[in-house]
């Protein structure tokens, strides 16, 4: 009689599980799938270097199955920056990217530089500068078809002259070590090194 009662027990347990098992699988097939057959996105960005500059919009198009193209414009440390865009999305979703743009510089830049208690006032001309960048974009589609875009890469400058001009205080012009100081910010400013950004990309079609 134990041992029928045992068996019994088993079975019930067995049976409630198989049960719950097949709900569970009925859920997960009646769960929506992402769509990721989006053809046109428009995007709001931001970052180091980005495409879209410290803050701007980027358009995106798929113009072939594994393949689109994007374009940038935003505003950025060296001015209004625009951008063309290649991308290849795999399977994985980890991109290859290249991109190359131009920052159309920036005007009348005053600048105080403090050394030893010597003051040197300098007004700075930032050229525009083109520039090209390599890179990996991570790419995370939602339920709707939008797109979350993390980029890592590096861009270098591709423009030939001088990054910038300089009017010095001629009562008080800076020393060589205040000369530095300001070549130092002008390239630390200036579209070039390592690019850290993101955009999220609406699906338009």
């Amino acid at each position: 009689m134990k041992n029928f009662l045992f068996v019994l027990a088993v079975l019930c347990t067995t049976g409630s599980f198989a049960q719950s098992n097949t709900t569970f699988n009925q859920r997960i097939k009646e769960k929506p799938a992402v769509n990721n057959n989006g053809s046109v996105f428009l995007g709001v960005g931001s970052g180091i270097n980005a495409a879209t500059g410290f803050f701007g919009a980027r358009v995106d198009v798929k113009i072939a199955e594994r393949f689109t193209l994007g374009a940038g414009i935003g505003s950025g440390t060296w001015g209004t920056k625009v951008s063309l865009t290649a991308t290849y999305v795999p399977a994985s979703r980890w991109c290859p990217v290249v991109s190359i743009g131009r920052a159309d510089g920036i005007k009348d830049l005053h600048l105080s530089t403090n050394n030893n208690s010597a003051i040197a006032n300098v007004t700075i001309n930032g050229n525009a500068v083109n520039y090209i960048s390599l890179g990996v974009e991570r790419q995370w589609y939602t339920r709707r078809g939008n797109i979350l875009r993390l980029d890592l890469g590096y861009a270098v400058r591709a423009s030939s002259g001088a990054l910038f001009t300089q009017v010095n205080d001629p009562l008080n012009p800076p020393t060589a070590e205040q000369q530095r100081a300001v070549k130092a910010s002008m390239n630390a400013i200036a579209p070039s090194g390592i690019v850290l950004s993101f955009c999220y990309s609406f699906r338009l079609l």
